[in-house]
């Protein structure tokens, strides 16, 4: 009898002290895998910041980018949902360096479905300061500047005082590029001068000393700013660093018309450029050796670099229709999503009281919005691509001038069903009535015409009666007119 009681009290015994023991096991094996969970997080947030230095000061950005999506798979094994927020903006940054906008967009869209899940003001920041870099990169200058202010928004609540005034720098130079290009000096200077007194970099004060030689022609002020670069760029030699000073350099001396010394520092920065692939300095570099050589009356090296100019604008104007194609759809998409939103919202509330006259209302002002604001982005588009065909034909016309013998083929890339249609239409046409066409098509005056052709005028003013006459063209009608509006 006691042998059972005992017995009893025994296995009692044993079995709470095995579930005891299963649950300590279990506690220390959980603390185990958190603690190196917690430590695997700091290592990959370490890597994320030594290894993305290291590859920038060697200019290798493809490198950078491969080893941020090797970090980005080791965040999703252990669900570290920072970690991989973190990887893809690093590589949205990383792909903005490079020009392929259209690849930086793709990051950033990936990265909306991790939004809700983040609370680290510095990511947040930096995800809305490059996608206003995106739009800055689209002409969508308004826009851009909506979500920069944003990133500015979110900087200002970064604790780390030297992090927090980085990334304000950051978004204060996007924001100059776009007073740059609406050329609103006065608030270019303004954000210029901000940045230099909260976050001296070589490329800031570089930029400051252009400025000063271009707009304010103070070239003493503006060699004051260089030298100031210059010991920067000796602290931090950084491949971009470099190439962006030599490139203010070279401006700084073609503004002084030293111009050997101009092309010797665009030279410098211009193979710089090209290791670190960044097409739109190494399209602004040929641009300048262009203006120095028209200025040495150096013509071959001219002709080399306005056909160098025109093949990488091509380049870039393809990257930025894709990117632009995309940007467009993501808009109207969430123009859309809202409206939909709101209608439902709108018709939920409105059933329930039943008052459809405010619900009819209320809908027709909404589509009323919504035409509004498709209207809105249809117009900032036919502005984009007038911009884009002015541009074009600026290109065109310089080809004319410089006598360049690739300039019908080129007319025809550009506008490949003109001269086409033009024969189909009107099959009596000689080349040289498609010439005259295409000068025409680009508004060229007969003065201009002849000055560049190396005609008379009065052979010009022929030669378009002529034309006129074969397109059955009334005396009444402008051949001009009649030109630039003729059906591609």
């Amino acid at each position: 009898m006691y042998y059972s009681f005992f017995h009893s009290i025994y296995n009692n015994f044993t079995l709470k002290l095995k579930a005891v023991t299963h649950k300590i096991f279990f506690s220390i094996l959980f603390l185990f895998y958190f603690i190196f969970t917690k430590a695997t997080e700091k290592k990959i947030d370490s890597l994320y910041t030594i290894k993305n230095k290291e590859y920038r000061l060697k200019g290798e950005f493809l490198h950078a980018i491969h080893y941020n999506e090797i970090l980005i798979k080791a965040s999703s094994k252990i669900n570290y949902k920072k970690g991989i927020f973190n990887g893809h903006l690093l590589n949205a940054g990383l792909y903005c360096d490079l020009d392929q906008y259209d690849q930086s967009f793709k990051e950033l869209k990936f990265l909306e479905t991790y939004l809700g899940s983040i609370d680290d003001p510095y990511l947040l920041s930096g995800y809305y300061t490059e996608y206003g870099e995106i739009l800055r990169y689209c002409s969508l200058y308004s826009k851009s500047i909506y979500y920069l202010n944003k990133g500015n928004y979110f900087a200002g609540k970064i604790k780390n005082q030297k992090l927090r005034s980085k990334k304000i720098s950051l978004i204060n130079t996007y924001k100059i590029d776009i007073f740059e290009a609406r050329k609103e000096y006065d608030s270019m200077i303004y954000y210029l001068k901000m940045n230099h007194s909260i976050h001296k970099t070589p490329q800031n004060s570089a930029r400051i000393g252009t400025f000063h030689a271009e707009k304010l022609k103070k070239t003493d002020s503006a060699d004051h700013y260089i030298l100031e670069s210059e010991k920067m760029v000796n602290i931090d030699p950084s491949p971009d660093n470099k190439a962006f000073l030599y490139l203010q350099k070279a401006k700084i001396l073609f503004c002084k018309k030293n111009y050997d010394s101009s092309i010797a520092y665009c030279n410098y920065s211009l193979r710089l450029w090209e290791s670190l692939k960044r097409k739109h300095f190494i399209r602004e570099t040929y641009l300048l050796l262009k203006q120095n050589y028209r200025n040495t009356n150096d013509r071959s090296q001219y002709h080399l670099y306005s056909n160098k100019y025109l093949i990488i604008n091509d380049s870039i104007h393809t990257n930025f229709k894709n990117t632009m194609d995309q940007v467009i759809e993501t808009i109207v998409n969430d123009e859309h999503t809202k409206i939909s939103k709101n209608s439902y919202f709108v018709m939920g509330s409105f059933l329930m009281v039943g008052l459809s006259f405010f619900y009819i209302l209320y809908k027709n002002r909404t589509e009323k919005n919504k035409i509004e604001r498709i209207n809105k982005k249809l117009i900032e588009n036919q502005y984009i691509l007038t911009h884009k065909k002015l541009e074009i034909n600026q290109s065109l016309v310089e080809m004319v001038k410089t006598n360049n013998p690739l300039y019908f083929k080129t007319f025809q890339d550009h506008y490949p069903k003109f001269t086409s249609n033009l024969l189909k239409k009107y099959p009596n046409l000689t080349k040289s009535d498609l010439y005259l066409a295409t000068y025409i098509f680009l508004d060229m005056s007969s003065k201009d015409i002849s000055k560049y052709i190396f005609v008379e005028t009065k052979t010009i003013y022929m030669k378009k009666y002529r034309l006129r006459k074969k397109i059955s063209l009334p005396s009444e009608h402008d051949l001009y007119i009649f030109i630039q509006n003729f059906e591609e």
